[in-house]
This record gives C-alpha cells, sequence and structure tokens, in this order.
C-alpha cells in the first residue's frame, strides 16, 4: 500500500526497505562543515578546482563519496518508517525509473524537468536502439523505445539486486524552485486548455480553473470550450499545495518521491546547473566519446525568471511553496551546501 500520510514533515524514504533491492551498507563516515562558496551561475563541472568546495569538484568519485555522506545525514535525519511506503506497488513505482546501460554498468534515476527526455534517448543511443547520430527531437516521445529495452521491471529479484548493488547509479537535480518554475512555464504557462481534454496536463489545468476561477470555467464550457484559458503561477501553486506528493504528475513531485536516495544509494547527484559540464566528465569516467550525441543536456535560464514569479506570490502562497519543497530543499542544501538559504529571498523561511 501506498503512505497515505500527506507530506508528513519527514516525509523521506528511509533505508528499511526493498532489502531484498538494495544494499543495506552505508559504511560512510561523517566529514566536517564542508568550505562554503558562492555558487555561480556559470561555473561547469569540467572547469572546477581545488579553490572550490568538494561539493564542486570537478572529480566525480571524490565528489560522490562527499554527497553519499551528506545523503546518508540528510536521511538518518529526515526518513521516518511511518511515511515509507511498503509493497509490490512502490517497488514497480520505484523501478520504473531507473534506466540501464549494461555494457558500462551505469544506472540513471530519471525524473521530468532534469533533462530527462535528452538522457533518455542517449540511454536508448548507448543501448544500440538509435544511432549516436540520430535527431534526438525525432524520439523524444517515443516511449517503447526506452521503456522495454533496458528497464529494471522485467528482471529476476536477483538480477536487479546485482545491477543496483554494482552499477554505477547516477541521478540529476536541481534547484527545487526553479523545477517547479519551469514544470509550470513548460505545461501550463501560455499553453491553453485542449477543448478536448487530451491528458493529464489539460485535466489539471480543468481542475484549477473550475476551483479557482469557476466564473472564468463556466464561461469556458458555456463558449463551446473556445475560449484561451490557463492557470497562472499562483493557481498551480495552490494546486500543488491542495495534493499529497503521490497524487501529483511526476513533473511536479518532489525529486525524493521519484528516485528515492534513501533507499537506493546513488554515487553521484549531478547538477542541470553545471550542465553541460556535468556530462563531460561522466563520458570521460566511461569512456564515451564526447561528442558523441547530437544533443546533450545543457545549462538553463529557468532560474534568472525566479525573482519574476516567487516575490509576487502573496505570503500565503509563499508560505504554501516552502511546504511543499522544504523537505527537498533540505536535501538539496545537503548535497549542495553553497546554496544554503537561497530560498529565503525568494519566499522568506517560515
Amino acid at each position: 500500500m501506498w503512505c497515505s500520510k500527506r507530506r508528513a514533515s519527514v516525509g523521506l524514504l528511509g533505508g528499511l526497505i526493498c532489502v531484498v533491492l538494495v544494499s543495506a551498507s552505508l559504511l560512510l563516515s561523517p566529514i566536517g562543515p564542508a568550505t562554503v562558496s558562492h555558487f555561480t551561475d556559470n561555473v561547469q563541472a569540467r572547469d572546477v578546482g581545488s579553490n572550490l568546495p568538494i561539493s564542486l569538484d570537478a572529480n566525480i568519485d571524490k565528489r560522490g563519496a562527499f554527497q553519499k555522506r551528506q545523503v546518508r545525514k540528510y536521511c538518518e535525519k529526515y526518513h521516518s518508517p511511518d511515511t515509507i511506503p511498503q509493497g509490490d506497488d512502490f517497488v514497480r513505482e520505484a523501478l520504473k525509473h531507473l534506466l540501464i546501460e549494461r555494457d558500462r554498468q551505469i544506472l540513471f534515476c530519471i525524473a521530468p524537468k532534469l533533462a530527462s527526455t535528452n538522457i533518455r534517448v542517449m540511454f536508448a543511443a548507448l543501448n544500440g536502439a538509435i544511432s549516436p547520430e540520430a535527431v534526438f527531437e525525432k524520439y523524444t516521445h517515443d516511449r517503447n523505445l526506452y521503456s522495454s529495452n533496458y528497464n529494471m521491471l522485467k528482471m529476476s529479484e536477483k538480477d536487479r539486486k546485482k545491477k543496483l548493488d554494482g552499477y554505477f547509479k547516477f541521478v540529476m537535480t536541481r534547484n527545487p524552485l526553479e523545477r517547479i518554475l519551469s514544470a509550470y512555464r513548460n505545461k501550463f504557462e501560455n499553453h491553453p486548455i485542449d477543448p478536448k481534454v487530451s491528458g493529464v496536463f489539460d485535466e489539471a489545468k480543468i481542475e484549477m480553473i473550475k476551483k479557482y476561477r469557476p466564473k472564468v470555467y463556466s464561461r469556458w464550457e458555456e463558449s463551446g470550450r473556445t475560449i484561451k484559458v490557463f492557470p497562472t503561477f499562483n493557481e498551480f501553486i495552490r494546486y500543488l499545495d491542495s495534493h499529497s506528493y503521490y497524487e501529483l504528475d511526476t513533473h511536479f513531485r518532489p525529486l525524493q518521491y521519484i528516485c528515492h536516495p534513501c533507499v537506493f544509494q546513488y554515487d553521484f547527484y549531478a547538477n542541470l546547473k553545471l550542465m553541460p559540464g556535468e556530462f563531460d566528465r561522466l563520458f570521460e569516467k566511461f569512456n564515451i566519446p564526447q561528442n558523441s550525441f547530437r544533443n546533450q543536456p545543457a545549462a538553463h535560464d529557468t532560474g534568472s525568471l525566479m525573482p519574476k514569479y516567487f516575490t509576487k506570490l502573496s505570503e500565503a502562497e509563499k508560505k504554501m511553496v516552502y511546504r511543499f519543497v522544504h523537505q527537498e530543499l533540505e536535501f538539496y542544501y545537503h548535497i549542495y551546501p553553497e546554496e544554503r538559504d537561497m530560498h529565503i529571498p525568494l519566499i522568506g523561511n517560515f
């Protein structure tokens, strides 16, 4: 059964379940406080030097070891058995986000708004499903290409555990506030409701408009659904606050409830803010030619737009944002401590 509690204060998944799937050992000793440095927008992982903190080190193994220690601290502090989902449903939900590349023994947790489209196609190319020279856009919505050939759902329990214990596991991270804004701009802003209500995002738009602007919704229906209407950012924030994490599409769900870092012991947490340098270093580690792919994940500029959106929220809405992201923020701050408290100018501290 899925955990039914809504966003409990310690709602992170502890490493107490799925022992059949993951190694139970987290034999990493704690470290002292990391050197704090300003996190610059234009830092590239390939350019990081010894003058920057270990959380930004260009050496993936060195940075990954630091991140493991930090994640262990986070999970020990915030996980609670009472908030851990149990059973086969959880196993299926967790495993469907894990992609593998067998030849190089790489495992990646895929989450929306974290360069997921390009990385999915990249894994398809590494697995030989498409040519590395292919135009990526042709395959971005071909779910059959990457869902059946190399995910973990059809593996035996023994094979899953072997790969989870032995493969190099990594996940992409991003400033949680930036990821929320990116999801809104990508799925809702200037994207009116399709009159045919063609999918989950149209259903979400209708829910928001009907709930927060009922008169506009009535006019939309009366017009034969011809009026162009889409949710505001304020309405989107209220929508997030009114749902449990598992009720939300993965585009909006916090990373911990997709990739479960307190269950799966990842070796490296890349940062979208440091792209494309992060992938340059990963390619180097696994002897993948640097220019193997036509499309590589790149840095995004959504971060520069955050003040425009978040500072215009009401105090009540800012509290909703904080309530929604505070666990994900704390996780992010553990692995990238130089960004700690970056949310305060945007939404305050509650």
